[in-house]
């Protein structure tokens, strides 16, 4: 564990400063690229549904539109059984859980 050492010099400001620039712009680039990425697999898997050859094109998207949420639900469900008090309270329970247990 590191001693904390208070700031003595400008260097160290500007150094810790771009630091966290940086990480900013590395988590900003990536969370935009996941967006467009989420974005692609959407517009995609609507795209194979209205170009389906099979006989019942509306069998998919019913299937797609229950098995995506209950997905989501199986997810988050398991990362409430990692929560102490069991219960979400907010989305930032389920991002703990998902962050300390899993």
């Amino acid at each position: 564990m590191r001693a904390f050492h208070p700031i003595q010099t400008y260097g160290d400001v500007v150094s810790r400063v771009i630091r966290v620039l940086l990480v900013g712009l590395v988590i900003g680039i990536s969370a935009s690229l996941c967006a467009l990425g989420m974005v692609w697999l959407i517009n995609a898997g609507s795209q194979w549904i209205v170009e389906t050859k099979n006989s019942y094109p509306g069998v998919a998207a019913s299937l797609m539109t229950i098995a995506i949420p209950m997905i989501g639900g199986l997810i988050v469900g398991h990362m409430v059984q990692h929560m102490i008090d069991k219960r979400p309270q907010s989305p930032a329970d389920v991002i703990l859980a998902a962050q300390s247990n899993l």
